[in-house]
């Protein structure tokens, strides 16, 4: 199993969430919401110091891999970004529970929409930005995945004539 290729790629897709975690930070300050801003910047702390490690230690490694570590790489990714997005809600001031960030997190990255929150219109504006984001960069990892699975050549995914 090819671990160098599967941390560079799982780097790369650390530093998406960093993004969103700056422009929350970004949009905290401009319109004075500094109730959860400790949130984002510890989440664009450790997401940028996971993906930067992830990327060295896979930055020398031979950059194909095959059709299994393009699954295990999807199912970690989904793992990593989920936990990286619970980060803002548990860290929040509305004192959410570390499983119902994760289930707020999962709903998001999955674009299930579902949500532990009673009202919506009640929680800080960074925070609602926040689960946006998380539903955005679901669907673009999920494009992504799409790309990478379709592209490889070891997976058919034409319908073969199955005749008995």
């Amino acid at each position: 199993m090819n671990l160098k290729s599967i941390s560079f790629y799982l780097g790369l897709f650390c530093f998406p969430v960093s993004l969103l975690a700056f422009i929350n930070i970004l949009y905290s300050s401009y319109f004075d919401y500094f109730l959860n801003i400790n949130s984002y910047v510890i989440t664009l702390v450790i997401s940028v110091l996971v993906g930067l490690i992830l990327f060295v230690f896979g930055k020398k490694a031979q950059k194909r891999i095959n059709f299994i570590e393009q699954l295990l790489l999807i199912i970690l990714v989904y793992f990593i970004t989920t936990a990286f997005i619970a980060l803002p809600f548990y860290l929040s001031n509305y004192q959410v529970t570390l499983i119902n960030s994760l289930f707020e997190a999962t709903s998001g990255i999955t674009g299930t929409g579902f949500s532990t929150f009673e009202n919506i219109k009640y929680l800080d504006p960074t925070l609602i930005l926040w689960r946006s984001s998380s539903q955005w960069i679901g669907g673009l990892y999920f494009l992504t995945f799409l790309i990478l699975i379709f592209s490889n050549k070891q997976f058919s995914y034409k319908m073969n004539d199955l005749t008995y």
